[in-house]
């Protein structure tokens, strides 16, 4: 009886330790795997893994002295395993798997972005009247000094300007929207009888 007892507590103390194990995001799949010479494998499916963070510029180490010049859109992926460890833990399981992945398609987004409004801008400054079209003639210059400024990290650094950028190239956009509807759109009867 005291042999069955020691057996049946054997065998609960090893599946806890194996639980205790998994949840410590050791015991799955996606951790790192290593080629047979012992070189670390590129995880294929990084993707979908859990995503963390974007970023515009954020080069860490001895590269972030060359990046200040030409910064980089980076995003940053987890194997879940050890994302989920870290949600129960707060600490960051060894053998994570953190992907860095580093692009200019991000930098080449913000630069069409800002064409854009410039764009917006200017066709707000010639079509229409009044005090709108004075602040799309300036703003046509402030796009400007944004889009030559963003490889400035002081610029992004003070949410103010941020937000009362965003919110005046807001009424700038939604302005020219205004325009291009009043000016595209086709009199129907009923519109004529009101205009009447």
């Amino acid at each position: 009886m005291i042999k069955a007892i020691l057996c049946l507590g054997g065998c609960l103390i090893l599946v806890a330790a194996l639980n205790v194990r998994r949840a410590a995001g050791q015991a799955a799949g996606d951790g790192p795997q290593y080629t047979s010479d012992g070189q670390l494998r590129f995880p294929k499916d990084y993707r979908e893994w859990v995503f963390l963070s974007s970023g515009l510029g954020m080069t860490y180490g001895p590269a972030a002295a060359g990046a200040r010049d030409d910064p980089r859109f980076d995003n940053v992926f987890v194997n879940r395993s050890a994302y989920k460890s870290f949600l129960a833990s707060g600490r960051w399981p060894d053998k994570t798997v953190f992907i860095l992945e580093v692009g200019v398609l991000g930098v080449a987004l913000i630069f069409l972005l800002y064409f854009l409004l410039w764009r917006d801008a200017i066709a707000v400054s010639h079509e229409d009247e009044g005090l709108t079209r004075a602040i799309a003639a300036g703003w046509v210059g402030v796009v400007a000094m944004m889009a030559a400024s963003t490889f400035y990290s002081v610029v992004h650094t003070y949410a103010a300007p941020s937000y009362l950028f965003w919110y005046v190239s807001g009424i700038v956009a939604a302005r020219r929207a205004q325009l291009k509807y009043a000016r595209d759109r086709v009199p129907t009867p009923l519109t004529q009888r009101a205009a009447a």
